[in-house]
Formats: C-alpha cells, structure tokens, sequence
C-alpha cells in the first residue's frame, strides 16, 4: 500500500490553528498546528494548551517554509504564538468567574521575554503566582493583547510580577475621638488680651 494512501486511511479529522513556534535552536517557524475536533468544546476544537499538556511526547507541524508536516518533539519547544480566540473557551465565563489575574514578566534566558496576563485558576489559599507555576503542567499561557504565548516551563529562568488587584476601598471610621481631634484642630486660638505696661 502506498504510504500516503495509508496516512489517508486513519486520518482524522483536525482543526488547523495557525501559530509561530520559537525552537531550542532559536528557530522560528511559521505554520499550522493540527487540534483534535471536539464538538463538546465552545471552540469546536482542543486548546493549544490542552494538547501541547497531553502525555504525548512528539506533535505534528505544517511549516509554511518547507511546505510539509514535521514531527517535532515538545522538549524543544520554548514558546507557541496563537491568536487568542483560538486557545480562550469562552470569555464571559472568565469575567463572571473567581479567577485572579495577574500581569507577569516572563524570562526564558537567551530566548525570549513575554509579558502578559496569566490566570490563575487556584484555590483562595493557594492563589499566588508561586503556586501557578509549581503545578505539574509543563506548559502554561500567557495573554498579551491579541496574541496568546504558551511557554514550555522547561525554559523559564525567572518571572517578575508586575502588578496586582488592588485591595477593596474603605471609607476611613470617623470616632468621637477623631472628631474631637479635628475640631479642637480647626478651632481658632481665642485673642490673648494686651499685656499691661508696667509703670
């Protein structure tokens, strides 16, 4: 049998994202990434991040370079680019939901230097970036405008949180004391009598 016709005989059906790998060797390709079709999804397809996270060790790459499907292995993979709506479910969800964002800077040494949002889907008592990032996924997503990085944590050297939600605003409690305090503060000195001269 011809091997072509034998890919064709168990193909199955793919949606194909278009994304930009960032390699180990500092290569950077342009292509097509192949995601199973899951009618159940929203998307109607599997998440970067979910598959790149499955136990598989190789994946399947169109390279708009050489114009063919190459197997590369994920432990070369620092950095996959997509555009966000392939790889976000759905964003009301997200809004109506408790996730904590925080804005991150990302170094992964000589590579490449992402900073973005990262959502942190934890527990109240665990919801710090520390926690994040020791979860035992290998890769994570990091949002920055329009485009969606997932980073292999292989390659993280370090990260700097940049900001956070500010603490709820509270009205300052207003005591008999303070009131008192401010009053006698505002109060204007009575005018001291002339001092009489002595004859």
């Amino acid at each position: 049998m011809n091997p072509l016709e034998l890919g064709a005989t168990f193909q199955i059906p793919r949606f194909e994202a278009s994304a930009e790998l960032l390699l180990s060797d500092n290569r950077r390709l342009k292509g097509k990434l192949f995601l199973p079709i899951l009618p159940s999804s929203k998307l109607g397809h599997s998440t970067v991040i979910d598959s790149l996270n499955e136990p598989q060790r190789f994946f399947p790459f169109f390279s708009e370079k050489s114009n063919q499907v190459e197997i590369f292995n994920k432990d070369i993979l620092v950095e996959v680019v997509v555009d966000i709506d392939v790889d976000q479910d759905d964003t009301s969800t997200l809004l109506n939901s408790n996730f904590w964002i925080e804005q991150i800077e990302v170094q992964c040494s000589t590579y490449v230097s992402v900073t973005g949002n990262v959502i942190l889907d934890l527990p109240p008592n665990r919801a710090r970036v520390l926690d994040f990032f020791n979860l035992p996924a290998a890769f994570f997503s990091l949002q920055d405008g329009k485009n969606t990085h997932i980073i292999n944590k292989k390659y993280v050297t370090n990260i700097r949180e940049l900001s956070f939600l500010p603490p709820p605003a509270t009205q300052p409690v207003v005591t008999k004391k303070t009131r008192a305090t401010k009053a006698k503060a505002t109060k204007a000195p009575a005018p001291r009598a002339p001092r009489k001269k002595l004859s």
